[in-house]
């Protein structure tokens, strides 16, 4: 079986165990579900791994490599452009056009007012997490 690394403490679980663990929504307040069960660091993701990982440049290592593997896996929920992903730029998956190239989000619009300068634009789940 594989284990379950957490980006921000050095615990590592069962992978199904913790997966299980951080889908329990209805049963915990969401934002424990991103808490180690021991520490209760925040994690914002789970790594899977063959071993447990203790030196931390070797883990750094193995989370810069799975981004890197998720990063080329199309989103589901963008679906090329079809569908809305609720984490936006946050997500660790490709955003990609119909056409397969990397989707570029429009830049920034930003609003003055009386109040001072805010930014225009869609609102995105990730804005809150």
């Amino acid at each position: 079986d594989r284990f379950g690394m957490l980006e921000s403490c050095d615990h590592a679980f069962c992978l199904k165990c913790i997966r299980s663990w951080r889908k329990q929504r209805e049963q915990q307040d969401r934002n424990n579900l991103r808490l180690c069960p021991v520490c209760r660091n925040e994690s914002f993701f789970v790594v899977p791994v063959d071993a447990p990982i203790i030196d931390e440049e070797v883990k750094r290592k193995a989370i810069t490599e799975y981004k890197g593997e998720m990063g080329r896996i199309p989103c589901k929920l963008f679906d090329y452009g079809r569908g809305n992903c609720a984490f936006g730029n946050s997500c660790f998956y490709a955003h990609l056009n119909p056409d397969g190239t990397r989707f570029v989000p429009a830049p920034l619009r930003w609003r003055a007012g009386a109040d001072g300068a805010d930014v225009v634009g869609e609102v995105k789940l990730s804005d809150f997490l």
